[in-house]
């Protein structure tokens, strides 16, 4: 396995006018970000996302929230001879 590097990123922004499902309406918007990293027998994988809405049918004033994880995979063959 070669070493590579990926980086990707994104956005999105949504609204709901008014109506009978959604009575007060709302907006949400968010980025993330995912970075992907492999040498030999290792692989990094990282995401990171933070996310700002308003929703007063839910909360009176707008939230934030932000989500990240890490995931190692390791392949111990790739290490120690077979």
């Amino acid at each position: 396995m070669n070493s590579f590097g990926i980086v990707t990123h994104g956005c999105r922004e949504s609204s709901a006018k008014e109506g009978i499902s959604t009575q007060s309406g709302g907006t949400v918007g968010d980025g993330s970000m995912k970075l992907y990293w492999s040498n030999v027998g290792i692989l990094v994988a990282a995401f990171a996302q933070y996310e700002k809405w308003l929703a007063p049918i839910l909360a009176p004033a707008g939230q934030t929230n932000w989500t990240a994880s890490v995931d190692i995979t390791f392949w111990r063959h790739s290490w120690v001879g077979k």
